[in-house]
């Protein structure tokens, strides 16, 4: 190999190491987004577990007196069932987002943990490559 195509070749890859650095950057800003979303999703959670959990202790308490009120208890026990939909849902939806990041996802895609790591190598592979020129 000539001088001129170690040059080139040196050029070339140091190139598609910025573009795989730019990629990485990317994916970072993703992961970064998800994890804000999460974090959402799981304040809302809390807030809704916090009512519900509310509704249990006073349904509890209700139950220990002599006079119990039916109505009331009733009421508190419709209360708790509403929230449970958008709980489960909550929960899903931070499942969800934790296997986009952190794996294992179906089908055999990658999260995107793995996409870094991927791209990483591929880094060092080049930077391999470069230094072997």
């Amino acid at each position: 190999m000539f001088n001129s195509d170690k040059r080139f070749a040196k050029r070339h890859y140091s190139n598609k190491i910025q573009i795989i650095k730019k990629k990485i950057l990317d994916v970072e800003f993703l992961v970064d987004e998800y994890k804000m979303t999460r974090e959402g999703f799981r304040t809302e959670y809390d807030r809704m577990k916090e009512m519900q959990d509310a509704c249990v202790v006073r349904t509890e308490e209700e139950n220990k007196k002599e006079d119990k009120d039916k109505d009331v208890i009733a009421q508190l026990k419709k209360l708790k069932e509403k929230y449970d939909p958008d709980i489960l849902k909550l929960q899903k939806q931070m499942e969800t987002i934790d296997l986009q990041i952190d794996g294992p996802l179906p089908n055999g895609q990658q999260c995107l943990k793995e996409t870094m790591e991927g791209l990483r190598t591929v880094i060092d592979l080049l930077k391999r490559k470069i230094a072997k020129l």
